[in-house]
């Protein structure tokens, strides 16, 4: 069985999430990058904030999922389904 692995949370990782929510808002694509949808929405780091320490609070590494393909996704690297959606968020 697998043991998932949890890390403390800090006043800057809370800062990054709502700077890529911020981005994903002015941008006017507030969804999911796989589905569309506008519910239960997280901040993703596109590459995993433990493969990444350099890029960890980056905004343009962040992208929003649905909690369903947040928690699917783990900690891979990949493009996503629809990664038109999140290059808007930066695209001006």
């Amino acid at each position: 069985m697998a043991v998932a692995r949890t890390r403390e949370y800090t006043a800057r990782d809370a800062q990054w999430r709502t700077d890529v929510f911020n981005a994903a808002r002015e941008a006017g694509v507030l969804a999911c990058v796989v589905c569309g949808s506008t519910e239960n929405l997280q901040a993703d780091h596109i590459i995993p904030y433990s493969q990444w320490e350099e890029g960890r609070y980056m905004v343009t590494n962040g992208q929003i999922m649905c909690s369903y393909h947040n928690k699917s996704k783990g900690a891979t690297v990949g493009p996503t389904r629809n990664a038109g959606r999140r290059e808007r968020y930066f695209s001006s």
